[in-house]
């Protein structure tokens, strides 16, 4: 029977791995080591390299969700923009893991382009809830792209925004969320 907790610690060695050696490196016998496991263990939870990376990327994204549903609920319902200020704001608390967390997102696209099919998928279904959200479309598509780039720039550890610039830049996107807020 598979453990969740050997999972989370075999996801948490892959990660180390990709981190540590990058993601061209990674294999399960890595993997293994890391965790301090045989690769035997890894295969049983992980058939294969795409099978491992597959799961690092679901569970980066699904913790992406869990933080964004978490701030949502700090919103007040029935108010234009709240799904998108809960998002914004989601991205606001993961500033300094970026890199940490994207690690199945880097394997996924320097591994496997077909992974990418999880990710198209999900942003599919968020940027519906974000474009149903009650703002203006242009409001809303600048949010948007800023946000991605946001993300993007600290995945990529490629110019990201950081401390108090970070900090104006978010502020600025949550008053474009907020209806009837001067800019």
């Amino acid at each position: 029977m598979r453990k969740p907790e050997k999972l989370e610690e075999l996801l948490n060695a892959a990660h180390n791995v990709v981190m540590r050696d990058g993601v061209t490196r990674l294999t399960l016998e890595l993997v293994a080591r890391e965790a301090g496991v045989s690769k035997g263990a890894v295969l049983y939870y992980f058939p294969t390299k795409n099978a491992l990376i597959g799961e690092m990327l679901k569970t980066h994204l699904e913790r992406n969700r869990q933080l964004w549903m978490d701030c949502l609920a700090q919103e007040p319902e029935g108010v234009p923009g709240r799904v998108t200020r809960a998002w914004i704001n989601s991205v606001r608390h993961c500033a300094g893991v970026k890199a940490q967390e994207g690690a199945g997102m880097l394997a996924a696209i320097a591994n496997d382009p077909a992974l990418l099919r999880i990710i198209h998928e999900r942003i599919a279904v968020w940027k519906q809830e974000l474009e149903n959200d009650g703002l203006p479309a242009e409001r809303q598509q600048v949010i948007q792209y800023a946000m991605d780039g946001i993300k993007f720039s600290e995945l990529m550890g490629m110019n990201p925004p950081e401390g108090a610039n970070r900090d104006q830049l978010i502020d600025y996107l949550l008053k474009l969320a907020t209806p009837g807020s001067s800019l």
